[in-house]
């Protein structure tokens, strides 16, 4: 036992006082003579001896009163373990992850995890009161949490924190922490807690974190009831585009993130908030499988679309946002080095609406049309030199798709020099040609073209003048060599052709797989999107936008009433802008340069949040153990945090209890006063 205020203990020396009086009562008997007193002289011996003891049980009645208060006053302490290593006022700094995973129902309560966790920090600062202040932090990362708090206006912020989008590692929010605490409050003894479900996503990083030995942390996982939950993974388009008044497929991507089959799941398709589309589906446990709806719609411009499960009680994921310009064409930039451009190529790629189809000469290409090109097709009847190659080979590394359609007699010399390996390919023989392998239809660039895999499909021949070596290859030949293959340079796409796309060297240009292949190479251009649905969790943006802003103008992200100002950076074909991510929330966003709006972007719950598995409590408390200064609180009551950490922490006061024993001995005094006559 220790004092907080030791100097009272001199008042100790009011002990003598009582002492002195008894000691030196100058009080003495009167003396009464009795004719016959040999009957009175033994009751006189009896009274004076019980009067002596009377007397010595009041004064040590007096001097315990004296004492017992004394020590009150001097604030007895028991020390707790952890009550000589800390310095100055404590500083509790309170992190609540409000992330969309805390939306689970909590165990064995009908409250989700947030409002037991706000319960919980609010019950604890509260009960701790005036031993410390208080920080409040939640994912939002805003300035407000560096504010000094106390009990009661940490309790009235804790009722107003709602959900986030934005989930930080937790490694990272430690790290704000102690920031936050050193800068604040340097001379504090901080405190930095941690209550969370502890989501494995978030919380491997705890692991490696460089904890600091002058800083106790707190970890406070809170643990969720076992509930189904589903997700929505990704959506795309069946077709390069969505056409109107006519048939159109979404295929959707659905995770089944429980241990149990789910049946009959509802999937509703909302395009402009309305219903179009509709199906009940099934999954099995842990299964991520791919659906499609077929949908119309007459609509135009930018359209909103929502696919919505019905899925609870978690119901933050039920939603996936996507947005689409309707009135956007594909454009595709032909350059051709002969006279005219080849009819096929020509054809195809104007029977689509779709698609904005230009030619030229390649030697009038200029950087504006490169800009706003999608998809850019060479066709090569000689080697590129100069600033053509270079031109060519900056639009590709920049994001953009190529695609090279070799003439005869032509030599790729430049393809070579960006690390494309051709070889050229050994002649056949008159009348002969190497018939293309079915299995090449299983190829991504094929995804969504087919209803069903075509079995024994008829595939074209081809004579090629090239070997491509050491790319993807999406079209091969029956000896294992590639007529179509795709290479990557950077941010870009390269797809090299062995042949010129003309009858004498292919049937491809009259097969039923020429115009699919031309539409997906434009559909699948990295720097375009069909779609544009991103999640919210994304720093940065590469968004394809035809009308290029300039540096020294901001742009205007807006939702509701909120905006912010982006400074746009121009990376070659491609936008880049930094996002608000902190405060982004799913849904959508509209991205305007003066008066235009450049697009409509749709962000969604990161895909991480959907995942439940959390860091077991035995992790924890292993981190715990190679650890003095982590501390682990495995129950989930405020009750059990509170008293927990009062033990290791905070001294508890004895003075109440020396109040109550000067009382007592104050009674007893009055006791013995009052019935010992």
């Amino acid at each position: 036992m220790t004092f907080l205020n030791p100097s009272f203990l001199w008042a100790l020396a009011l002990l003598l006082v009582p002492l002195a009086l008894h000691l030196f009562n100058l009080h003495r008997p009167r003396k009464v003579y009795f004719t016959n007193v040999q009957f009175l002289q033994q009751l006189e011996t009896q009274t004076k001896s019980m009067r002596k003891l009377r007397e010595w049980l009041i004064l040590l009645c007096r001097m315990l009163f004296l004492a017992a208060l004394v020590l009150a006053f001097a604030r007895p302490v028991l020390p707790s373990k952890y009550a000589g290593n800390t310095q100055g006022q404590p500083l509790h700094s309170l992190y609540i992850d409000n992330s969309f995973s805390m939306q689970r129902p909590s165990l064995g309560s009908e409250v989700n995890l947030l409002t037991h966790a706000k319960e919980q920090a609010t019950a604890f600062a509260q009960n701790i009161g005036q031993q410390g202040q208080f920080q409040l932090l939640s994912n939002a990362f805003d300035s407000r949490e560096s504010q000094i708090y106390d009990a009661q206006e940490l309790s009235k912020t804790l009722s107003s924190l709602s959900f986030s989008i934005y989930r930080p590692l937790l490694s990272d929010v430690l790290q704000r922490q102690e920031k936050l605490s050193r800068k604040r409050l340097p001379n504090a003894s901080a405190h930095l807690f941690l209550f969370s479900d502890f989501q494995q996503n978030v919380s491997a990083s705890l692991f490696k974190y460089p904890f600091q030995e002058d800083i106790h942390y707190h970890l406070v996982p809170l643990q969720a009831a076992p509930v189904a939950n589903v997700s929505i993974d990704s959506v795309w388009l069946g077709a390069p585009f969505i056409q109107r008044n006519n048939t159109n497929i979404l295929y959707f991507k659905l995770h089944n993130h429980s241990q149990r089959e789910i049946q009959q799941l509802p999937v509703q398709l909302y395009v402009q908030e309305r219903a179009v589309a509709g199906k009940s589906v099934n999954l099995a446990a842990g299964e991520s499988r791919t659906f499609s709806v077929e949908f119309s719609t007459d609509d135009s411009g930018w359209l909103r679309g929502r696919l919505h499960i019905e899925d609870a009680p978690v119901t933050f994921d039920n939603d996936y946002y996507f947005s689409y310009n309707a009135r956007r064409q594909l454009q595709v930039l032909y350059l051709h080095q002969s006279t005219q451009p080849n009819p096929y190529v020509v054809a195809a790629y104007k029977a689509e609406p779709q698609i904005n189809l230009q030619y030229k000469a390649l030697s009038t290409i200029n950087e504006e049309e490169l800009r706003n090109a999608d998809l850019l097709l060479v066709e090569a009847s000689n080697n590129l030199e100069g600033t053509a190659a270079e031109r060519l080979r900056t639009f590709a590394e920049m994001g953009g798709s190529l695609a090279v359609i070799p003439t005869q007699g032509a030599t790729l010399d430049f393809l070579q020099a960006w690390g494309i390996k051709l070889n050229p390919a050994p002649p056949l023989p008159p009348d002969s040609s190497l018939q293309l392998r079915p299995e090449s239809l299983a190829h991504p660039l094929f995804e969504g073209v087919f209803s069903k895999k075509p079995l024994n499909a008829t595939m074209p021949w081809a004579r090629p003048l090239w070997i491509c070596r050491n790319g993807d290859n999406i079209l091969k030949m029956q000896n294992g060599e590639a007529f179509l293959s795709m290479y990557r340079l950077q941010g870009g796409k390269v797809y090299v052709f062995a042949s010129p796309l003309l009858p004498q060297y292919t049937n491809l240009v009259k097969h039923a797989l020429f115009v699919p292949i031309l539409y997906r190479m434009a559909q699948t251009a990295p720097q375009k999107a069909l779609l544009y649905a991103y999640r919210s969790n994304e720093r940065s943006l590469l968004l394809p936008i035809g009308a290029q802003p300039t540096q020294d103008k901001p742009l205007h992200l807006r939702r509701h009433q909120e905006e912010w100002l982006l400074t746009p950076q121009r990376l070659g074909n491609r936008l880049r802008i930094d996002l608000p991510t902190e405060s982004m929330q799913a849904g959508f966003y509209a991205l305007t340069y003066d008066a235009d709006t450049l697009a409509l972007l749709a962000f969604n719950v990161p895909a991480e949040e959907s995942a439940m598995e959390t860091i077991s409590i035995d992790s924890l408390r292993t981190l715990a153990d190679t650890l003095p200064n982590v501390h682990i609180y495995e129950s989930g009551e405020p009750q059990t945090v509170i008293q927990q950490y009062q033990a290791q922490f905070i001294a508890t006061p004895l003075w109440k209890y020396f109040i109550i024993a000067a009382l007592l001995f104050l009674l007893c005094e009055i006791l013995i006063i009052r019935l010992w006559k």
